[in-house]
């Protein structure tokens, strides 16, 4: 079983900190397209695809934790 234990967190620290999070998304984004231009950059790009990836996960659990009441 396990135990949750709930997190106050200020709603506009939660909302500034996806909004980080987002922009962060974008410069990967950026990222990942500048190096469909290079060659040889595929090692780099699938990197940086996987960093945009888990920043987009770390979004959906904010997101989904502040819908479901979860963060307090």
């Amino acid at each position: 079983m396990e135990n949750k234990t709930g997190v106050i967190v200020d709603a506009k620290k939660l909302d500034n900190a996806l909004e980080i999070l987002d922009d962060l998304s974008k410069l990967f984004d950026d990222r990942v397209s500048d190096l469909y231009q290079v060659k040889g950059g595929m090692q780099s790009r699938h990197a940086f695809m996987f960093y945009r990836e888990q920043v987009w996960n770390a979004m959906r659990e904010l997101k989904q934790s502040k819908q479901a009441g979860t963060i307090v």
